[in-house]
């Protein structure tokens, strides 16, 4: 538990409202008597055991009440009658409470498949069986905090499941888990990886505002709509980022797709660089893809390229014509890197300026201030009605210059387009 979390968890303590043992503690592990930390191992695990029977004693009071009443056929319906005195057993209702570190069994092994269960402000100190949880009908969690991993593992869910406003600081695993009904992880924040192998989400699913910092999808399938609008991932695999931009796709959302759809190809292109036996042709492909124009969705990068190519090329044939090699060949290498620094990450306004310097340099040299020879060599198709024969330098600068007009052509549409 790193220092950040263990200290709220513990500014929490106060909250806790499950009462057990003597009228001075707000919880079994905090009471004005006891610290939780000074107390022997033996005492504590009897704390423990009563704190979890504690909770099966309220899941077997809820049961009796649920049972006793659901044959009723009064004039009042079972919520009604499941709500007397001022309490509440028309569902499993669990609030600010804080679950130790335990190696018990499962606590929630007699919980009645007719009703709800519900998690509100809770903190889970420890790993928690939460094996039969699926008993239960619905499922919520509600601003939780989980100190340690998770896992929910062969369960099905034939109910709504929520995990909202959560907050997890460690690995979270769902496995073989399969989801019937509504799913939300709204507004939940996970500080470790969050995992789905092996699982099925049938009913609509929504990951809306949350923040992961790895998400991974591995053999999971989604049947119904699948949300992840404003989600935001640190690290994700190619098959979560496949994922997530076919669920945007099918709501029409090309602009977000196409966020995951860079995402996925930059994924690809480091999976060809770490293979041991490498694809070069395939890495060359998307290393000049990523490079040219961010896997086509940053046109700017694409209409920078053409400037710099287009005055590179103009300034090797002004100079080559002219015979003015002594002019030539120091101006040519300092154009060469100023158009060179594209390629580098910076930020995109040191990219203008890298640009602007190699129009200053070009204009010095050949004082073609209107860049009058550039656009000439710009028309990629200048050379078919031209008089000038086709030279291999110039069928190069052709074929590139052809390359980045299409990819500028893409790189817009990708953002504008309608499906």
């Amino acid at each position: 538990m790193d220092i950040g979390h263990e200290k709220e968890v513990g500014t929490m303590a106060e909250e806790c409202t499950f009462g057990v043992g003597n009228k001075e503690c707000s919880c079994i592990l905090h009471c004005k008597k006891d610290s939780w930390n000074s107390l022997e191992k033996d005492e504590l695990d009897k704390k423990i055991k009563l704190f979890f029977q504690s909770i099966e004693n309220k899941i077997e009071t809820v049961n009796s009440y649920h049972n006793e009443h659901k044959g009723s056929n009064g004039a009042k319906g079972i919520a009604d009658l499941l709500q007397e005195d001022g309490k509440d057993f028309s569902q499993y209702y669990f609030d600010s409470v804080i679950f130790p570190d335990t190696n018990e069994k499962d606590p929630f092994y007699k919980l009645n498949k007719e009703i709800d269960i519900y998690f509100n402000n809770c903190r889970f100190i420890g790993k928690v069986n939460f094996n039969s949880i699926w008993k239960a009908k619905s499922i919520t969690f509600n601003n939780c905090i989980f100190c340690n991993e998770i896992e929910f593992k062969n369960l099905k869910f034939d109910n709504n499941f929520l995990f909202e406003n959560c907050r997890v600081y460690a690995k979270v695993n769902f496995k073989n888990v399969i989801f019937k009904n509504y799913v939300s992880f709204i507004r939940t924040r996970f500080y470790d990886e969050l995992i789905f192998s092996q699982s099925k989400f049938e009913g609509v699913t929504l990951f809306n505002n949350s923040k992961v910092n790895k998400l991974t999808f591995y053999n999971t399938f989604f049947k119904d709509e699948t949300n992840f609008l404003n989600i935001e991932i640190k690290d994700l695999t190619r098959e979560t980022a496949r994922i997530i931009k076919h669920s945007f796709e099918k709501l029409d959302n090309i602009i977000e797709a196409n966020k995951f759809y860079a995402l996925e190809m930059q994924k690809r292109e480091e999976e060809l660089s770490k293979t041991k036996e490498k694809n070069w042709l395939d890495l060359i492909v998307f290393k000049f893809h990523k490079l040219s124009s961010n896997h086509s969705q940053d046109w700017l990068l694409t209409l920078l390229w053409m400037l710099n190519t287009t005055i590179l090329y103009t300034h090797y044939s002004f100079f080559m014509v002219d015979e003015k090699i002594e002019y030539f060949v120091i101006p040519f290498v300092l154009n060469i890197l100023t158009t060179s620094m594209i390629g580098f990450d910076f930020s995109k306004v040191c990219k203008f300026l890298w640009t602007l310097a190699s129009y200053l340099i070009y204009i010095f040299i050949s004082n073609d201030y209107f860049l009058c020879c550039v656009a000439n060599s710009f028309n990629p198709f200048s050379i078919m009605t031209g008089k000038e024969s086709l030279t291999f330098s110039t069928l190069i600068y052709k074929s590139i210059i052809a390359y980045l007009i299409y990819q500028f052509i893409i790189s817009i549409r990708q953002n504008t387009r309608r499906k």
